[in-house]
């Protein structure tokens, strides 16, 4: 057998990653990914959504004119315990440039949470798109490396009565891992 290769040993351990978080947490040894779009109305302004990852928080400060997003992240239990060290996030989105949230150095077990300000359009055909990634030192399997957590959620608001759901991906999140 040849010699294991890095792009391989990435994967390989990726996998063992996904395996041994969701064996963690209870579960089968597969992806956790997510998806659904959300339409924040007057009379459906809150979400929450887990997954094997983490727990996403959402809610929009209903009848204000700038409409914040106020959201939460909080990364799995399962995740946690992997974790040797502190952890960096970051979220943007792109509608807003001047909205950027850095924490450098937190607990792997904070809730990180935040607030999207600015002008929100009320307009069912206009998505935003909330980016943010959490990296941390862990250990899986024996292995010391760095594990990436990215979530992507995509909402809008709507002066409509009832909550919408579109066509594709609007909450997603992806856990990786890289050997040191």
């Amino acid at each position: 057998m040849a010699p294991l290769t890095t792009p391989r040993r990435v994967l390989v351990l990726t996998a063992s990653l996904t395996a041994a978080v969701t064996l963690l947490a209870g579960g089968t040894a597969s992806a956790a990914t997510s998806e659904y779009y959300k339409t924040f109305t007057s009379g459906a302004n809150y979400l929450t959504k887990s997954d094997t990852n983490g727990t996403l928080n959402a809610q929009v400060t209903w009848p204000t004119t700038n409409k914040p997003l106020a959201w939460s992240f909080d990364i799995s239990r399962a995740l946690e315990r992997t974790a040797t060290g502190n952890m960096r996030c970051t979220a943007r989105v792109p509608s807003f440039p001047n909205y950027n949230d850095d924490h450098p150095s937190i607990p792997v077990d904070y809730k990180w949470h935040s607030t999207v300000p600015g002008q929100h359009r009320l307009n069912t055909s206009y998505w935003y798109v909330l980016n943010a990634q959490c990296k941390f030192p862990s250990t899986v399997n024996g292995t010391r490396g760095t594990t990436t957590v990215t979530l992507k959620f995509n909402y809008k608001m709507s002066t409509a009565s009832a909550s919408t759901q579109g066509n594709g991906p609007a909450y997603r999140s992806h856990v990786s891992f890289t050997p040191s």
